[in-house]
């Protein structure tokens, strides 16, 4: 990501996603990927009280990850979805 990981933010533009175009959605695409890498890195200890809210964000994130994917491919017919 650009600048500083702002996970609301990434999730709040997600309403914008099927107005952008393929270059935006695909720089939006790899910052969320950015914010997934980053969130596998920082997992909290499954017995914190964080935990709960953890897996909730992460799993909103990587439902984002694959909208995104589907939008660009649906766009481009190129979609990048990892192997």
């Amino acid at each position: 990501m650009r600048d500083e990981l702002d996970i609301d933010e990434l999730l709040a533009r997600a309403a914008d996603a099927p107005c952008m175009a393929a270059r935006e959605l695909k720089e939006y695409l790899e910052d969320v990927r950015t914010a997934v890498q980053w969130m596998n890195e920082t997992e909290p200890d499954r017995k914190s009280r964080r935990y709960e809210a953890w897996c909730d964000c992460h799993e909103d994130l990587e439902d984002l990850e694959e909208d995104l994917n589907d939008l660009l491919d649906s766009q481009t017919g190129e979609g990048t979805k990892d192997e």
